[in-house]
């Protein structure tokens, strides 16, 4: 067998690919951090108002929003030696880092099952890990990752626990019990991990039996830390775990769900992630040995689609790419021709290398997008989760503000987006913006009031900008007012021009 031959190329290859994601943030670290990379700052920043002290934060939606303090905590050493923007993207590449060693984990435990065998670990770990959604998570500045390799971690040790029967009970039931209550505190989409084991240990139910019959101390102790787990979310519930927020998240599937959008969004996951072998589908089979899995991948999925985030978080479903890579690995094993292999195999590595440069290298990404429609790049799309266009326009956003408002001078930072003062004073804590501002934070421009002097507007991505007639546009997105040499009204005005003039009015909303 290759693996035989050649014992290191697997080891070799995973080591290549988590050294293609710390390359990319190293070359991305300058680039500022975006979006809900935002609101883990601003917790890092409560954390350390609190002394680190996790229970006094990470329960408080007040602190840490609809978040989970975890990833801020963990990544507290790393903010500490590069700082926050650059600090929280070494975090994230570990992360992914640690997903990438997962799938090399759970493939060397269930190929078996799939009739796969250690000389096809190469080709999972290119299928699985080469594409721009997992190479982008090294940079994201996200916990995402983590939660990945947690769950795959947590079904490796489920796994264990119930099929082996060597003398490492206690070890493993204590590591499967770390891995939840560490993904719990990381994000709280973590619970999710409870009905796929759930559906593991009820499919499985005949061999918990015999495990419990043969070592009875193996299986109780599977249900002892399964029972802890579950108390650890219950006391959350109830407001006894200050560890684990999980009334920020309450109603967070209340809304209208667009289900077809839901499922776009998985058919360009799986077209960004498999690309050229998406050919293969026809030759994918489930048999009973491995249905599991793919159960495990519908209702993992279901349960992200139905949530209001879903039609433009392709994110959601890297999580599920080992369960998948393994079927799709098969059906191209199952290729009667070898020419047919070889070039598949080819066209997969090119285009999905581009991929990757073309979504995480700034000068490739300007390179596609102005070969292709601006649309499809656009924010809260399908491909909103490959953000580097998110990045540049708010490098370039910050930059002039920078360079154009004085020190000194009033700058009112709108941004809709955000929870409350969510990634309120990040960029300026993180050296990307000037600290000489008189800076005021708004959701809306309802805040925005003329006074005497100059004052400035910046539209923070990505809220669309929506300035008062008559100010002076600098840039798409910074405005600049001097009342003084605004132009004078006639005397005859309209009711609604009259409020807006009086003292203390509001500039209206577009």
């Amino acid at each position: 067998m290759l693996a035989r031959r050649h014992p290191s190329h697997p080891v070799a290859l995973l080591a290549s690919i988590v050294g293609l994601g710390a390359l990319l943030t190293f070359i991305n670290r300058d680039l500022p951090i975006v979006r809900n990379a935002l609101l883990y700052a601003q917790i890092h920043h409560h954390l350390v108002e609190h002394g680190m002290r996790l229970w006094q934060v990470c329960g408080d939606p007040q602190l840490v929003f609809n978040k989970a303090c975890g990833f801020p905590a963990l990544a507290a050493p790393l903010i500490d030696l590069f700082g926050m923007n650059v600090g929280l993207k070494w975090a994230s590449c570990i992360g992914t880092a640690l997903f990438v060693y997962a799938c090399f984990v759970f493939f060397r435990r269930f190929n078996a099952r799939f009739g796969l065998d250690e000389a096809d670990l190469p080709l999972e770990l290119l299928v699985c890990c080469l594409n721009p959604l997992v190479a982008y998570q090294s940079w994201s500045a996200y916990p995402d990752s983590l939660f990945y390799a947690g769950l795959i971690f947590s079904l490796v040790l489920l796994d264990r626990l119930v099929m082996d029967r060597d003398r490492s009970d206690l070890r493993l039931a204590l590591g499967y019990l770390a891995v939840l209550l560490v993904s719990l505190i990381v994000k709280p989409g973590a619970l999710v991990f409870f009905p796929l084991h759930a559906v593991y240990l009820w499919w499985y139910r005949g061999e918990v039996a015999h495990a419990f019959a043969e070592r009875p101390r193996r299986i109780v102790l599977l249900a002892a830390t399964f029972a802890l787990a579950l108390a650890f979310v219950g006391f959350a519930k109830i407001g006894w775990n200050p560890l684990v927020n999980l009334q920020g998240n309450e109603g967070q599937y209340d809304g209208v769900v667009a289900y077809m959008r839901s499922v776009k969004q998985v058919a360009v996951f799986l077209a960004l992630s498999f690309g050229v072998l998406l050919f293969l589908a026809p030759l994918i089979r489930v048999h009973a040995g491995d249905a599991l899995w793919f159960v495990l991948i519908v209702i993992y999925a279901h349960i992200f689609m139905v949530y209001p985030g879903a039609p433009y978080n392709a994110r959601y479903y890297v999580a599920i790419l080992p369960l998948a890579t393994m079927y799709v690995v098969r059906a191209f094993r199952e290729l009667s021709w070898a020419a047919l292999r070889r070039t598949a195999l080819a066209m997969f590595l090119a285009t999905n290398a581009i991929a990757v440069l073309a979504f995480n290298e700034r000068t490739a990404f300007r390179g596609l997008t102005a070969c292709l429609p601006s649309s499809w790049f656009e924010e809260f799309t399908y491909t909103d989760c490959l953000r580097m266009g998110a990045h540049l326009t708010m490098q370039a956003s910050l930059a002039a503000v920078n360079e154009q408002v004085p020190p000194g001078a009033k700058l009112y930072y709108v941004s809709a987006y955000y929870y409350g003062s969510g990634g309120e004073g990040v960029y300026q804590d993180a050296g990307l913006l000037r600290g000489n501002f008189e800076i005021q934070y708004a959701k809306d421009t309802s805040a925005v009031k003329e006074g005497a002097g100059d004052f400035y507007v910046f539209f923070s991505p990505p809220a669309p900008p929506h300035p008062r007639p008559r100010f002076e546009e600098l840039t798409p997105r910074l405005f600049r007012a001097n009342p003084g040499l605004l132009p004078k009204r006639s005397r005859k005005i309209s009711a609604s021009e009259a409020a807006d003039k009086a003292p203390g009015a509001t500039m209206s909303q577009p």
